[in-house]
């Protein structure tokens, strides 16, 4: 057979991750820094995947100090929902909502949320050292016989195992739930502040 042939190459079952650096964020912080400083002084930690850190307890969303932050969440929660099709008799709802605060070492193991659809952290307080949020595959066969990369050659998406995201003070990055994912321990000597939350779908009001 002699001549070129002419390949396909399409991208199937892709795993979704959406962000946005929020206008006005640095004002925003300044406050939830101050807000979750008297949080923290009046509430125990709940253990979740947290290690070494400090976990609030998961109805935060109640609280009034975090409703701006609750209607931006909303607000790209819709902007999500638009883009993936959702019927308008379906609307996105926070179900839980919690604050993290991650000294030097501590970290978040490897994890998932079950029972939500949408997961989400906003970053408060990060610097260069505050560590990852890591992404892994969530197609475990993949793992068992992974491809080899050329010498002199670079890895692309199609190879990769692992996505990482540098942590963005004011940024919102939401995935869904059922991505694994973990947190680089702090080796920065400031804290690690953010805020994660779950959403899960309900009918929307008459």
């Amino acid at each position: 057979m002699s001549g070129s042939i002419q390949v396909t190459e399409e991208y199937l079952f892709p795993s979704l991750v959406w962000y946005a650096d929020i206008s006005g964020s640095a004002k925003i912080n300044k406050k939830l820094i101050a807000d979750i400083a008297a949080l923290r002084a009046s509430s125990k930690s709940v253990k979740k995947s947290n290690e070494l850190g400090w976990h609030s307890p998961t109805n935060m969303h109640k609280r009034g100090e975090f409703k701006p932050l609750c209607d931006v969440i909303d607000g790209m929660a819709g902007t999500i929902k638009d883009s993936m099709k959702v019927g308008s008799d379906r609307r996105l709802i926070i179900e839980t909502f919690w604050v993290n605060v991650n000294p030097k070492h501590a970290y978040n193991a490897l994890h998932d949320h079950p029972n939500s659809a949408i997961s989400g952290v906003y970053y408060v307080q990060v610097d260069d050292k505050s560590g990852q949020l890591r992404f892994r595959d969530p197609r475990g066969a993949k793992r068992m016989d992974p491809w080899p990369v050329a010498s002199g050659q670079k890895s692309d998406m199609r190879h990769w195992d692992r996505v990482n995201y540098k942590p963005v003070a004011g940024r919102l990055i939401m995935f869904p739930s059922w991505l694994e994912h973990d947190v680089e321990p702090n080796l920065s000597d400031n804290e690690r502040i953010s805020i994660s939350f779950n959403m899960v779908f309900r009918k929307s009001s008459a």
